[in-house]
């Protein structure tokens, strides 16, 4: 739809937070840098559920605003339907 495409245009196209060589890469042997490597994946774990929170909450706006977008319409059918 034309209304689809125009926000997806507008929108910036999504950074990705995972590269998938970090499924490959071992965990390191010393305590330490290991602590680091799990500090660092919790982290991307925080920042992809607040990411999914965010998108989750996009698309229930989304869909209230279709839903009062088709309620418009409706109205506005009305009116027309009544002038003529």
């Amino acid at each position: 739809t034309k209304t689809a495409d125009v926000s997806a245009a507008s929108e910036p196209a999504p950074s990705t937070l995972v590269d998938d060589s970090i499924l490959k890469t071992p965990v390191p042997d010393h305590p330490s840098l290991a602590k680091e490597e799990i500090a660092k994946l919790d982290d991307i774990q925080a920042q992809l559920k607040d990411q999914k929170s965010t998108l989750q909450a996009q698309h229930q706006d989304a869909d209230t605003l279709i839903k009062l977008k088709e309620e418009q319409i409706k109205l506005l059918e009305a009116q027309l339907a009544e002038q003529k």
